[in-house]
């Protein structure tokens, strides 16, 4: 397995954890939202239901949130070899590694620093497009391309 493979299914299980939390607390809250509707507490009953409903709700916008973003990042050709850098490249740089795919934030994967990032993030527009040798500057950092995979 390639460290581009390495770094793809890193972010992968690390969204699809992600995505079995939020799943598990929505069976949570459903069973909640049932054992409410079993009681007959008056006010303090519906107040409750509310809140399971609320929460309902919020959980399961983060869940399309991280649906979306499997989709985007399960869509990616990781394995398409180019100059430059696209959606799917991993950019290897003299600070660290940026992976333009999704927001996923930080991690260390054979002992490398890699970002996950979004092509339309600021420093994710500067990367697009770029190669190797070449530096792109964001918020007074240079950052030298090494390789772009």
């Amino acid at each position: 397995m390639t460290f581009k493979q390495k770094v793809y299914q890193h972010f992968l299980l690390q969204l699809q954890s992600k995505i079995d939390a939020l799943q598990h607390k929505m069976d949570d809250l459903a069973e909640s939202l049932k054992n409410e509707t079993k009681s007959t507490a008056g006010d303090k009953h519906e107040t409750a239901r509310a809140f399971v409903h609320i929460e309902q709700a919020q959980t399961g916008a983060q869940l399309n949130e991280l649906l979306e973003q499997k989709g985007i990042l399960t869509a990616l050709d990781i394995d398409i070899a180019t100059e430059k850098a696209i959606k799917g490249s991993l950019v290897k740089t003299d600070k660290a590694h940026f992976f333009i795919s999704i927001a996923q934030g930080k991690a260390v994967i054979d002992g490398h620093v890699v970002f996950a990032l979004s092509h339309l993030a600021p420093l994710g527009q500067k990367l697009m497009g770029a190669s190797e040798e070449q530096d792109v500057e964001m918020n007074g950092t240079r950052y030298t391309i090494l390789e772009v995979k």
